[in-house]
């Protein structure tokens, strides 16, 4: 009887360290497909590097590529005053609108444009508060959806460093505080601490 429970003892022994060690190569497989997602989310995101998107430029009933690329040019003389001829220079790899048209709507689908020069793309993006404001044109960046999800969760923080008077100011799906990137512990913390000061 005693060798019987022995050899059971044994047994449960092996069995609870070949789990322990499958549960540790589980746990780094899961490592490594966060890592794999990080690092396909990061591709995604540099192949969107070079994009803006444009709301509510109106949007004609037989728009062709052409068509939407003197669109989105004279947009930027109108609206932006970008001169002409600046204008006319710059080169677009593609310039698209997001969706399937539809006539009921009435409202013009967003355009996407795939500038083929990052300098462009940000000469452009940084005309956007001085020329924008009180408009009811807007531009932004592209990214996935998974970054904007996570820049969304972040704009109230970002929003409340900023009634404090603090420089804050998002960077891909990082939040920065007077120049010191912040996760969202340390954000809530930080404010806290700020607003007990004043």
């Amino acid at each position: 009887m005693d060798d019987k429970v022995s050899k059971i003892d044994s047994r449960v022994d092996s069995l609870e360290f070949a789990l322990g060690q499958a549960q540790s190569e589980l746990d780094q497989m899961h490592q490594t497909e966060a890592q794999v997602k990080d690092d396909l989310l990061y591709v995604k995101s540099q192949s969107m590097r070079n994009n803006l998107i444009f709301g509510n430029i109106p949007e004609p009933k037989q728009e062709t590529w052409e068509n939407r690329e003197q669109t989105l040019r004279r947009f930027f003389v109108d609206h932006l005053n970008i001169a002409q001829q600046l204008a006319d220079n710059l080169q677009f790899e593609r310039v698209h609108r997001m969706g399937d048209y539809n006539q009921r709507s009435g409202s013009p689908r967003k355009i996407v444009a795939k500038f083929a020069f990052y300098k462009d793309r940000e000469m452009v993006r940084r005309l956007r508060r001085t020329k924008l404001n009180d408009t009811q044109f807007y531009l932004h960046e592209q990214f996935p959806p998974e970054i904007v999800a996570r820049r969304k969760s972040l704009l109230p923080k970002l929003k409340n460093a900023k009634k404090q008077a603090r420089q804050a100011w998002l960077a891909y799906d990082t939040l920065f505080i007077d120049g010191v990137p912040v996760s969202d512990k340390e954000s809530d913390r930080s404010q806290m601490q700020n607003g007990n000061r004043k």
